[in-house]
């Protein structure tokens, strides 16, 4: 393992968010149990009960700093707790250093899916205008390669 930057900032886990299904108000968590296949135990993805799971459900979304700051600076939306919708929000990384990669926090590893864009029903739960703040490219999709407790403040390594 090695770290995802060359610089003197780690990146770590910031925050982890819940919830039990679609369009129910996020929870913040300090430590939860990443499940091999499934996603964070008791989140809505996990249970199957996310508003996307009919579809293509993610196991578990991922958003970094660097992107919802971008989106703050856009609007006046707030995101600082939970309204991005995202699982597990990173810090001290530019989201493009995840595309493809797999990684591990804490004792879990996790697996790079696909990009996960903010869709519209984010301004029928959030505010209208969050989809737009957000903008594409913020938020992706991993899968739980190996189940483990994960918790803030871990760092996130990229798995050679």
């Amino acid at each position: 393992m090695f770290n995802l930057f060359r610089s003197a900032q780690i990146p770590t886990l910031k925050s982890i968010y819940i919830c039990e299904s679609a369009g129910k108000k996020l929870e913040a968590v300090s430590s939860i149990s990443a499940i091999e296949n499934q996603g964070l135990k008791g989140d809505r993805y996990q249970v199957k009960k996310g508003y996307w799971d009919p579809v293509e459900g993610c196991q578990i979304t991922i958003i970094t700093l660097h992107e919802i700051a971008h989106a703050q600076k856009r609007s006046q939306i707030s995101l600082d707790h939970g309204e991005h919708r995202r699982n597990l929000v990173l810090a001290n990384i530019h989201p493009k250093k995840l595309i493809g990669k797999t990684i591990q926090i804490g004792e879990a590893i996790f697996k790079y899916w696909k990009p996960r864009p903010p869709c519209g029903y984010l301004d029928q739960i959030v505010m209208k205008g969050t989809a737009k703040a957000l903008g594409k490219g913020s938020g992706y999709c991993f899968m739980v390669v190996k189940g483990g407790r994960i918790s803030v403040g871990d760092h996130v390594h990229l798995i050679s």
